[in-house]
């Protein structure tokens, strides 16, 4: 069994190697324009940071193994903060088959020492497919999180701008700069910034909202965004639109923490159940039928 392990792990990182090798120049396809450009810069043959270099061997694996989108959709990258020109969703795809293999490769290699753990080796590379889909998962609902519990306050200040006869324009530029000034990580400031760039490039202030909504994947900032764009359209005071989205959000905001507070009950029952339910059959139940049974026994 040990040998029949090791010969599959060999020919696993065998066939693995033979993947990532790179091809002969002439069977090499037509590089892309930017990949060529980059590659050709004066800043690219200087030494690389290990990040980059992890990256260009990432892209280098996805060109060799020729994978494409279908797998991950750009919209989750862009939803969990990532940007699909740095990393596309074809190079995630290459991530998660790396990950499988490398988990399945650990699992047949330590399946030498121990024998058992040749059976999980299936689990182990699903597992490690999956992780990079979890990790964006996991990375994409914080970030919405955070943008949903930062809408409420955005849109007071907005409001509060508003009313002061401030154009809506310039609000935003003023909100974004003292919400980035005080909370660097703050989402919404760096998401506003990049839509008053999209702005002042041509865009109108409604397609920049929308498409800025569109990046993070809310509907609570849609409907905030739409409601700004037909409050404009209609001709409603936008101090009056602001307030009813600010009082909508706050009724989401109440909504959720008093679901959250519900889970937290039911969270908490089962900690007792599983702490305390255990030391209450050993230390109680079973030396009371324990001693029943004595008693109910032969003399």
């Amino acid at each position: 069994m040990r040998v029949i392990g090791a010969l599959m792990a060999a020919l696993a990182t065998a066939c693995f190697l033979a993947a990532v090798a790179p091809r002969p120049r002439a069977w090499r396809p037509a590089r892309a324009e930017l990949d060529f450009i980059r590659d050709s810069t004066h800043e690219s043959r200087r030494g690389q940071a290990p990040d980059e270099i992890g990256r260009r061997l990432l892209r280098a694996l996805t060109r060799r193994l020729g994978l494409r989108e279908g797998l991950v959709r750009r919209q989750d990258l862009v939803e969990a903060g990532l940007d699909p020109e740095t990393v596309s969703p074809a190079e995630v795809v290459a991530l998660k088959l790396l990950g499988g293999t490398a988990a399945a490769l650990a699992t047949l290699v330590l399946s030498a020492a121990l024998p058992t753990l040749l059976l999980l080796a299936p689990a182990a590379g699903w597992a490690g497919f999956l992780l990079p889909s979890l990790w964006l998962r996991r990375r994409r609902r914080r970030r919405q999180a955070q943008v949903l519990a930062e809408l409420p306050d955005l849109v007071g200040l907005l409001r509060a701008f508003v009313s002061a006869q401030v154009p809506l324009e310039q609000a935003l530029n003023l909100i974004s700069a003292q919400l980035a000034e005080g909370d660097p990580a703050n989402i919404l400031a760096a998401e506003l910034r990049r839509a008053l760039g999209e702005y002042g490039l041509g865009r109108t202030i409604d397609e920049s909202l929308a498409a800025m909504a569109d990046r993070l994947g809310t509907d609570e900032l849609h409907t905030v965004a739409g409601a700004i764009a037909q409050g404009k359209r209609l001709g409603r005071g936008m101090e009056l639109v602001l307030r009813d989205q600010e009082l909508l959000l706050r009724m989401s905001q109440r909504n959720r923490a008093a679901a959250a507070a519900s889970q937290i009950s039911t969270r908490l029952m089962g900690v007792l159940v599983g702490v305390y339910l255990p030391e209450f059959v050993i230390l109680v139940m079973v030396p009371l039928f324990w001693g029943i049974i004595i008693q109910l026994g032969p003399a």
